[in-house]
């Protein structure tokens, strides 16, 4: 009984996260490429660029391009293409 009602919780949760998504700025994160091999090339919130080892990836969120491109337009009420731009810039800045 108790599984249902965490998942019910997480599920609100998420809800009043998502939502909320366009009606403030949202704040600097760190933003990570996996490089194929357990570990990623980051820019992290202040801009610095920083490679994680697998070992600090532990517990990381991951989703692939295509599903966030579609998230962050949701999110930020633009076209996936505007959004897609601004993810090939964060790509050339890490050099993948």
């Amino acid at each position: 009984m108790r599984l249902p009602k965490s998942g019910k919780t997480l599920f609100l949760g998420l809800g009043f996260l998502l939502s909320s998504c366009r009606n403030s700025h949202p704040p600097a994160i760190e933003i990570c490429i996996g490089d194929g091999f357990g570990g990623a090339d980051c820019i992290e919130a202040d801009g610095t660029q920083r490679y994680r080892a697998p070992s600090e990836l532990k517990n990381y969120w991951m989703t692939n391009q295509p599903d966030m491109q579609n998230f962050s337009s949701w999110c930020y009420d633009t076209s996936p293409q505007i959004t897609g731009r601004f993810m090939d810039r964060i790509s050339m800045a890490t050099g993948r």
